[in-house]
């Protein structure tokens, strides 16, 4: 094949390590070893679209479910505990970590500034 007038062509190769019988890891292990490497950066590097969106998600489902209560209630004059209780665990949820990525990112941009 000729590329720009130069021609090329496929040359195998062989690459072998002495002493190396190969990886010493579990392969599961070193995945999940891998994956808690990346969310500790992105958790350390990005706080507030690690913690603060999902916590903003968690808000708004547990707003949902205590709209739902409110209006399930108005209707049938029955309280749904089940659905208020989890709906209450949600938003309480939400809030701490929304708050938690708040003070993370304070505490990123301090640690950058002060470095």
């Amino acid at each position: 094949m000729k590329v720009g007038g130069l021609r090329l062509t496929e040359v195998t190769i062989t690459c072998k390590y002495k002493g190396v019988k190969g990886s010493t890891y579990n392969p599961v292990t070193h995945a999940l070893s891998v994956l808690g490497t990346i969310v500790t950066l992105v958790g350390e590097r990005h706080p507030m679209t690690f913690l603060g969106l999902p916590g903003l998600v968690l808000v708004f489902v547990g707003l949902y479910g205590w709209i739902w209560v409110i209006n399930r209630y108005a209707e049938v004059q029955i309280l749904p505990t089940g659905t208020a209780l989890v709906s209450t665990i949600l938003l309480l949820i939400g809030i701490f970590v929304v708050f938690a990525g708040l003070i993370l990112f304070t505490i990123s941009g301090l640690v950058k500034r002060y470095r």
